[in-house]
């Protein structure tokens, strides 16, 4: 899995270069942080939509327990 290594290819040759010395740091600094959030979103990517789904969606629990349904699955029963 690519993490953005070769930037650092990149900004070790501008560094070379002499375009812009502040590059590196830069550079490795956006790979050490991919490196560390890559695996941790790939890993809560799916836990965490699956909580926020069932978030947003309305409590089916609550239909269920009212008088009326309580009142028609008596019915159903007989």
């Amino acid at each position: 899995m690519a993490r953005g290594e070769f930037s650092i290819v990149i900004a070790g040759l501008a560094v070379s270069a002499g375009i812009e010395p502040s590059l590196g740091p830069l550079a490795t600094a956006y790979v050490l942080i991919l490196v560390v959030l890559g695996p941790l979103t790939a890993r809560y990517t799916e836990p965490v939509a699956t909580w926020w789904t069932r978030r947003r969606e309305p409590h089916q629990d609550a239909a269920e327990t009212t008088p009326r349904a309580k009142e028609a699955d008596a019915q159903v029963a007989d």
